[in-house]
């Protein structure tokens, strides 16, 4: 099932009484804006694809409709790849840049899958 984002955010910040934490950072992906990510949005938004696929426009109208969901659920693992090397790469910057501000921390991360993609809570000690 679904987690409910306030409920996971209230747990989260209910550890504060047992472990005292001094950032909390929600981690969500807007697909259209990220520059890792809204290449491939576009190009499924546009409509580009269906060009290429052969025969498409002499496709009766629910078979249209049934290879455009399935081209937006084929892109879900590329959009949560690329969205996740980005996150590895701010989440390393944390860790080991000379000018981060949390180069000594211990992490708490708390993940949701949603729909598209995941939801990640950060909490720095």
């Amino acid at each position: 099932g679904s987690v409910d984002n306030k409920q996971m955010v209230r747990n989260l910040c209910y550890s504060q009484k047992y472990v005292k934490w001094s950032h909390f950072l929600t981690f969500t992906c807007n697909q259209r804006d990220h520059f890792g990510t809204s290449n491939i949005k576009k190009w499924i938004d546009n409509d580009e694809w269906k060009s290429n696929y052969p025969n498409f426009y002499q496709l009766e109208l629910d078979e249209q409709k049934e290879i455009q969901y399935a081209m937006i659920e084929a892109s879900a693992g590329m959009l949560l790849r690329c969205w996740e090397e980005v996150f590895l790469l701010f989440i390393n910057y944390l860790r080991k840049s000379k000018s981060s501000p949390f180069k000594n921390y211990q992490q708490f991360l708390q993940e949701k899958n949603t729909r598209h993609l995941k939801v990640t809570y950060l909490i720095l000690i």
